[in-house]
């Protein structure tokens, strides 16, 4: 099942959460939240994934998508929207005034991370996020700035040499720079902290990489059970490609680090573009990371869609009208990776209105089919 709106809005309460949808307001008990979500991210889901994602009896889960059905807020059937548009702000310029205005388009999540803008990123979003209760924001660990290495240093979580790295995965810096997120973003529960190019942590050593990574989930289980985290992930540029580990691996760990309970595994961020096409190539084949996190009910947040604003120069138009008649190349390369199985998020860092209503644009279309990915892909794969 899906939701009949791309504009649907989750409120969660301490006694209910609401879902404003198709022009009513429906009201549950706060459980209810863990099967509203998957729906409100756009995405399609049986009734049984609902039901064991929630860990509620599928006849309750039943009666609230009959609920929905009933009022028109949800139907039965195949997906025919795009994943939804999210503001990225790597390389964004004006990130305050970009995250005004993706929230005003109604886009639902914002992409941080401590180290973008010179370290400077969350403390510009914060008045933003103040502002805008309902809009979700994802941020990282792992990367930081020299000015943060001094303060981890000085607060006693990092070494001189742990510091000179840059880039950390060790448990009390991972609690330490998820603390000073929340200060810096003015938010004291997080929508999701993902550990940011965690393959950086041990190149080459696969079982020390993995329990780092277990490890680092293990202190966001914390978070989460503490109330300061709602899920956690990974944002990877390289490491689901280069198999330093796999979505069944990392959904593994994180059953390891929740001790046996319920884990809090909930995303992953990955470049997917008509460049980086490996994972659309191969979700096309039903293999790769695309399909394993949609099976797992993970949210998949496409990173560089535009692989760095490159491409909309290197598609020319005669591949935009085949991808779809009428889109510019930069609305149809976010289109391609919009339609692709499991994508639920495609960021984008526009950071002027013309850019962002002309992606916003592409993503108002309906999906491409599997047929014309497959036809897409099969001629940029062609010498």
């Amino acid at each position: 099942m899906r939701l009949t709106t791309a504009r649907a809005v989750l409120g969660v309460g301490e006694d209910a959460v609401t879902l404003s949808a198709a022009g009513t307001v429906y009201e549950f008990a706060p459980e209810a939240e863990a099967v509203l979500r998957p729906l409100v991210d756009g995405r399609t889901v049986d009734l049984a994934t609902l039901a064991e994602t929630a860990s509620l009896a599928l006849e309750d889960v039943a009666a609230l998508v009959q609920e929905l059905v009933a009022g028109q807020a949800a139907t039965v059937g195949e997906p025919s929207v795009t994943a939804q548009l999210a503001l990225g702000t790597y390389r964004c310029r004006a990130i305050p005034e970009a995250a005004v205005r993706a929230a005003a388009s109604g886009a639902q999540w914002v992409d941080t991370a401590p180290n973008y803008a010179t370290g400077q990123a969350q403390a510009l979003l914060a008045p933003v996020l103040a502002a805008h209760p309902l809009l979700n924001v994802s941020t990282k660990t792992g990367y930081f700035t020299a000015a943060t290495g001094t303060d981890a240093v000085n607060d006693g979580v990092l070494n001189q040499d742990q510091a000179a790295a840059g880039h950390s995965l060790a448990p009390d810096y991972v609690r330490w720079q998820t603390g000073r997120n929340r200060e810096q973003l003015g938010r004291d529960r997080l929508d999701l902290v993902l550990l940011h190019n965690p393959e950086r942590a041990h190149p080459g050593d696969r079982p020390a990489l993995h329990y780092a990574i277990r490890d680092a989930f293990a202190v966001l289980e914390e978070a989460v059970a503490s109330g300061h985290v709602a899920g956690y992930g990974i944002a990877t540029w390289a490491g689901l490609e280069e198999e330093a580990f796999t979505v069944g691996e990392l959904l593994a760990l994180a059953a390891e680090a929740a001790g046996g309970q319920q884990h809090h595994l909930a995303a992953i961020q990955l470049p997917v573009s008509l460049v980086m096409m490996t994972p659309i190539v191969q979700a096309l084949h039903g293999r790769g990371p695309l399909p394993a996190a949609a099976g797992a009910g993970l949210r998949v947040m496409a990173s560089a869609p535009l692989h760095g604003g490159e491409l909309p120069g290197m598609v020319d138009q005669e591949l935009a009208d085949l991808i779809r008649p009428g889109l510019t190349p930069a609305q149809a390369c976010v289109l391609a990776v919009a339609s692709c199985t499991g994508v639920t998020n495609v960021l984008l860092a526009a950071s002027g209105a013309p850019h962002w209503k002309e992606a916003a644009d592409a993503v108002a279309q309906p999906s491409l089919t599997t047929a014309k990915l497959r036809e897409i892909t099969g001629v940029l794969a062609s010498p």
